[in-house]
Order: structure tokens, then sequence, then C-alpha cells
């Protein structure tokens, strides 16, 4: 199988698209397209916790098919909003280089913003919900702290 361009990925992309997707519009492709990716980023994300937290073992090809599939929807998404995936992709590269080394960026960002207060009732919240998932199991205890 040859490589495709961006654009001839982008091409691609299209053609896939369910027809009846293609009869919402540009925005219900849009959502479309959003909510597919945010699925499909579970997917991976549940690949990754099957092996690192469960210790399950997990077929390395499934982490490049999900990340395929993010792919595919970012295409999706692009396209959505008028741009191409190569767009996106350069855009993405010369913001990422405008800001230089990006951890650093993210520590200055973070020790320039205001830290989060929260009332008593939204904290008592936030730690009885955190309990109740680390005591389904779903949640590392070393990965929260109430």
């Amino acid at each position: 199988m040859r490589m495709l361009s961006l654009s001839e990925y982008d091409a691609f992309v299209l053609d896939m698209i369910d027809p009846k997707v293609k009869e919402l519009g540009p925005v219900g492709i849009l959502f479309w397209g959003i909510t597919k990716l945010n699925s499909e980023a579970g997917e991976l994300a549940g690949a990754l916790a099957r092996r690192e937290y469960h210790q399950r073992e997990v077929d390395e090809r499934e982490f490049v098919f999900e990340d395929g599939d993010c792919l595919f929807y970012v295409s999706v998404i692009a396209q959505a909003l008028g741009y191409s995936t190569q767009h996106v992709l350069d855009s993405n590269v010369a913001k990422l280089t405008e800001r230089g080394n990006y951890a650093n960026y993210l520590s200055e960002k973070m020790a320039a913003e205001k830290p989060v207060a929260y009332t008593p009732q939204e904290q008592a919240l936030i730690d009885a919900v955190l309990r109740a998932v680390r005591d389904s199991g779903e949640l590392d205890p070393a990965e929260s702290s109430p």
C-alpha cells in the first residue's frame, strides 16, 4: 500500500463518511466528528489503561489503529471547519514553535493562573465523587488525593 499525502488522506476521509452523515451539513458533520473523536480517544485511553493499570496484554497494533481513528476524525473536523489537515498540522507546528519548549510554556502558564478555589460544598462533592470512583476500582488510588 502506498503512502498518502495529507491532501489525499483528506479526500479519502471525505469518501469514507456515511452519506447520511453528509446530509447533516457542515455543523452536523462537525458535531459528529467531535463526538467520534472523543469516542476514539476514549478507546485509546482504554487500551492504555488495560495495559498499564490492569497489566493486561494489549496488541500494540491497537494503539496504532485507535490513533489512526483519531486522525480520521481530526481530518473530518478540519474539513467541516473548511480547513485541510495539512493546514491544521502547519498551524499547530507554528503555534508550538512560537511557544518554544512546551513544558516550560505550560509551567509558566499554570504559574500565572489563579488557583481554583472551591466552596466547602463543592470540595465535599469532588471528594465524594473521587472516593466513589476510587472505590469502584476504576481509578488508581495514587492518581487522586482526597
